[in-house]
């Protein structure tokens, strides 16, 4: 693993470095003694030398800026193609459903379920595919992804799905398919990268995440007691 710094790594470093702030000084002085003293200077003279020093510590800050920008555009550009570029994989379920419980642990049963949530939750014309293998961070019960530009997701189920509470299981399937209608909120940032850098394009990122979570949240804590349970007879 190579020693590189990560945007949380620089989004804690100051914008103007103590190194900076020396080669600044250093500058005014050795501009100020090829000049004379600093009583025997114009005023004019004094802006010319505050002029140059400021350009110099700018070019050097964004060059910094240019250096960093090009590490985190490698890396962003990576993960895109990892993550958004990289067709599912469908994973065969290898493991022996539970017996009882939420559908007996049948997938044909919760795709079934979840298609008529979506139907009452205003996502009818979406395809939403349930997939065999876990999420990819055990504590979730449940994770999505949202196809960019399309109206198309993937759920994915822990393995214990079928042993759940029914209520909190109603409740998670509310959750992640809510994440078809808001996701869709951070296109917009995606399209920011480039012309913000990274170093403000990162943290706004994570934030923006952070407050859909929230938002989805409280949506599917209101929202899912007015839905079915999981085998419950409804009418739409």
């Amino acid at each position: 693993m190579t020693d590189t710094a990560t945007p949380a790594d620089a989004a804690q470093r100051p914008i103007v470095t103590d190194e900076m702030v020396a080669v600044a000084i250093d500058s005014i002085h050795r501009e100020i003694g090829m000049m004379g003293t600093l009583a025997e200077l114009t005023p004019d003279q004094i802006r010319a030398v505050l002029s140059d020093v400021l350009d110099e510590t700018i070019t050097t800050y964004l060059r910094g800026l240019n250096e960093a920008h090009t590490v985190y555009t490698d890396k962003l550009d990576k993960m895109r193609s990892e993550i958004h570029e990289t067709p599912p994989v469908e994973v065969p379920y290898t493991e022996s459903p539970p017996s009882n419980g939420i559908f007996g642990g049948d997938y044909e049963q919760l795709g079934e379920y979840i298609a008529k949530l979506k139907s009452m939750m205003g996502l009818r014309d979406w395809t939403i595919h349930i997939q065999h293998d876990r999420p990819d961070n055990p504590n979730f019960a449940a994770d999505v992804y949202v196809y960019p530009g399309r109206r198309s997701a993937n759920i994915r189920f822990d393995d214990d799905w079928g042993n759940a509470d029914p209520e909190d299981f109603r409740e998670t399937c509310v959750h992640e398919l809510l994440h078809c209608h808001i996701n869709p909120i951070r296109t917009p940032i995606d399209n920011l990268d480039s012309t913000i850098g990274k170093m403000v394009y990162v943290p706004l990122y994570a934030e923006v995440t952070d407050r859909i979570e929230l938002a989805i949240d409280a949506i599917a804590a209101a929202l899912a007691p007015h839905l079915p349970l999981p085998g419950e007879e409804w009418s739409e």
